[in-house]
């Protein structure tokens, strides 16, 4: 993790942004968006599959990351949507993102663009 200028260079707002690496699966932060999407699966599977809301794309649990050799962080989508309605994906993701927070990870719903 790295503390670096959110969008340019120039920027005084400042994040800690995850770099490509620490999202791998083996790595600390890797295991526990892997358990947090079982776990946004899990409650999807508890609502009943339902798909309510506007239809969506790039909807999904974002975090800050900084790309390698990157001196600037952005906001990105690392784990999907499990349906295209808005509401259903935000609803099983509610869950998923508490884990995450509870155990260190910076983590907010993203909610994609208008399909």
């Amino acid at each position: 993790m790295r503390n670096v200028p959110q969008f340019y260079t120039g920027n005084d707002r400042r994040v800690d942004a995850f770099e490509h690496a620490d999202l791998f699966p083996g790595v600390k932060t890797g295991n526990l968006l892997r358990e947090a999407e079982r776990i946004m699966h899990v409650e999807h599977e508890a609502n009943g599959f339902d798909d309510r809301g506007t239809c969506v794309l790039g909807a999904g649990i974002e975090v800050w990351v900084v790309k390698p050799g990157g001196r600037i962080a952005n906001p990105e989508v690392v784990i999907r949507q499990v349906a295209q309605g808005n509401l259903s994906s935000h609803a099983a993701a509610k869950p998923a993102i508490e884990f995450l927070q509870e155990n260190g990870v910076s983590a907010r719903w993203s909610d994609g663009r208008m399909d």
